[in-house]
This record gives C-alpha cells, structure tokens and sequence, in this order.
C-alpha cells in the first residue's frame, strides 16, 4: 500500500501526514482555524501548554463541527512524565 503524498504509513495502517500545524496555547486557536480552512489535516501540540490547547482544540471542533476523524492531532510528553511513576 503506498501513502498519499506528503503522508506515511504508520504500523497501524493509518495514514500520517508529514506537515503538521504547530499549536502553543488559547491564543493558537485562530491559527489552528486558519490552517484547517487551507487544508492541513494534522496538528502538533506543544508539551508545555498541551491541557490548554487539547481543551481549546476540542471547542474548536464542537463549535465548528470540525470532523475528528479527518485531523491528525499528536501531542509530546513532558521529560516529565516518562516513566513509571508518572
């Protein structure tokens, strides 16, 4: 199976695009809007304000009847919060 361009294949077998939009924070939400209206299909969200964006993304979806299913969101750990007692 080959990926769409600009896309891999994950071992799941779900497509991951290789862009992805960056998102820090509230205040990336206009942003965030704006990149999906051109057509990214793919946000990264920072470690240190991730809660507020996870938060603020999920409006986004709800108020905007954004489909889930076709946004690639990722999200980075902490230094942290690897391990096993985190």
């Amino acid at each position: 199976m080959e990926p769409q361009e600009g896309r891999v294949i994950l071992n799941n077998g779900y497509e991951m695009p290789v862009l992805a939009l960056g998102a820090v924070g509230e205040n990336s939400i206009n942003r965030i809007k704006r990149g999906l209206d051109v057509g990214y299909t793919s946000i990264d969200m920072a470690t240190s304000k991730a809660f507020v964006t996870e938060v603020s993304i999920g409006r986004l979806f709800r108020r905007d009847n954004i489909d889930r299913q076709k946004i690639f969101v990722t999200a980075k750990l902490s230094p942290t919060a690897h391990g096993f007692e985190s």
